[in-house]
């Protein structure tokens, strides 16, 4: 992947996968990159923001996977 437009295309719903450790959860987006939040509750609005602030789709549909 040489963008990020070419990582995650408008029209596709984005994998977050969601991972836990000792302060929160670690967001990991598929083919853009990882984030963190502190709680579950808060894990679409991090991400929608992170989204945002590469440019990228921020309205996208999001599918949840949940590591523990």
């Amino acid at each position: 992947m040489n963008t990020l437009d070419e990582a995650v295309p408008a029209s596709e719903p984005i994998d977050v996968r969601t991972v836990r450790w000792a302060h929160g959860w670690e967001l990991h987006i598929s083919g853009v990159g990882v984030t963190q939040c502190d709680t579950l509750s808060h894990a679409a609005a991090m991400v929608r923001d992170y989204l945002g602030s590469l440019g990228l789709n921020a309205e996208a549909e999001l599918r949840f996977s949940h590591d523990r």
